[in-house]
C-alpha cells in the first residue's frame, strides 16, 4: 500500500467525520 496520497476511502472517511461533526466544520469556516 501507497500512502503518497489520500486513498477514495480516506477520503470518503474525512468527509464523512466533518459530515457528523458540524461544529468544526463552523468553528474553521469561522
Amino acid at each position: 500500500m501507497r500512502e503518497t496520497h489520500l486513498s477514495f476511502l480516506e477520503i470518503a472517511s474525512l468527509q464523512l467525520y466533518f459530515i457528523k461533526q458540524p461544529h468544526l466544520s463552523v468553528t474553521h469556516n469561522t
